[in-house]
């Protein structure tokens, strides 16, 4: 398993083909997984958005990135065909998928749709 940073400064976690599973399985959270490549350039434009809603959403769901170009059985396993996807997942078990590109307000509305952020009081 590979970081960027130590975890408790940096909420996505960067995986690999050998431990997603793990992390899946063992994961007390619903799992957001950011399957990328490097080369794309839609993947770059939503990386950061990707990296900012995990910061606001940081302890209440857990985030995931994996280089599909270095995780083709991941890409089969999961019938990636679009880059970039975003897959939903509980214990391993696909719930919905992003495709594509979208604005940071459309990733937490999606979101919302799993874990709704509580209201201010």
């Amino acid at each position: 398993m590979e970081k960027d940073t130590p975890l408790t400064e940096e909420p996505v976690l960067v995986v690999t083909e050998k431990d997603l599973e793990d992390q899946l399985s063992n994961c007390p959270t619903l799992a957001v997984v950011l399957f990328f490549a490097e080369w794309s350039a839609p993947c770059r434009m939503l990386l950061p958005l990707f990296q900012e809603v995990a910061k606001e959403r940081a302890g209440t769901l857990s985030f995931f990135k994996i280089n599909a170009d270095k995780s083709p059985g991941s890409v089969q396993q999961f019938q990636i065909t679009a880059l970039p996807t975003i897959l939903f997942l509980d214990k391993n078990q696909l719930i919905t998928r992003l495709s594509g590109t979208f604005s940071k307000g459309s990733l937490h509305q999606h979101l919302d749709r799993f874990q709704p952020v509580p209201a201010a009081v």
